[in-house]
């Protein structure tokens, strides 16, 4: 039987999941439902998406090689109490097994390069062939500008949910001054990524709103002044936010 490659399956998942993302669930953008699919592992083209999602493969699979730890067993490996890589197993055709909840899209690519190491280190013999059963997957609400530009990068017209999404939460975030004031590193750091995959900002200017630990308004104010005026030396400009 044909099955699409990972990496194309994936495109069409995050489109399906921006289709639904009028219905949040404690800050998170879900599927709604179990899903199931067969597909084949192209790790070059895979790797090529995390780039586009903006996504450190090597940092990600170094914190999966001491988080997620196996226990093997005869026929592939569990992870015990973690939260998004269930376990994997192999059927006697070598087609692979893994079992997911609680993940994202970008995951899926990071957990199955974590999985493939893995059995290989360990001697297993498996193919490219793999099947996903995963639970809630979903996408963080604070994504949701760096995910309707990749599924309009995608091919896909952007849906009207996803559309009024992105209204609602320009709303709430209007002018550089709102993101360099969230105190949690890790929110910050989803809008980041977004500014630097529309070209509006790099890894050093970004390091300037990261490292802000002083909330108040001048100082806010005064480290935002000097962003602009790096964006401008730099040649980048600031779209979407004031």
């Amino acid at each position: 039987m044909n099955v699409k490659p990972l990496s194309e399956t994936l495109k069409f998942v995050i489109y399906k999941l921006m289709k639904n993302s009028s219905f949040l669930d404690e800050g998170f953008i879900c599927y709604g439902r179990r899903i199931v699919f067969k597909t084949s592992f192209d790790e070059e083209a895979c790797e090529q998406l995390l780039k586009q999602m903006m996504i450190n493969k090597d940092t990600v699979l170094k914190y999966l090689e001491h988080k997620y730890v196996p226990t093997y067993v005869e026929n592939g490996a569990f992870f015990r109490k973690q939260k998004c890589i269930q376990k994997v197993l192999i059927r006697e055709d070598g087609e692979v097994f893994i079992f997911i909840r609680n993940s994202e899209p970008h995951k899926i690519i990071t957990d199955t390069m974590h999985v493939m190491k893995i059995l290989s280190d360990h001697g297993f013999v498996f193919t490219n062939n793999m099947t996903f059963i995963i639970s809630n997957l979903k996408v963080n609400y604070y994504d949701l500008l760096l995910y309707n530009v990749l599924v309009k990068e995608f091919g896909y017209s952007l849906p009207y949910s996803a559309k009024f999404q992105e209204k609602r939460l320009r709303f709430h975030f209007k002018k550089l001054e709102d993101i360099a004031r969230i105190k949690k590193v890790s929110i910050k750091k989803k809008f980041l990524r977004y500014m630097k995959k529309v070209n509006m900002l790099d890894n050093s200017i970004a390091r300037q709103l990261i490292d802000i630990d002083n909330f108040r308004k001048p100082n806010i104010y005064s480290i935002c002044k000097d962003v602009r005026e790096n964006m401008k030396l730099k040649g980048f400009v600031l779209k979407g936010f004031r």
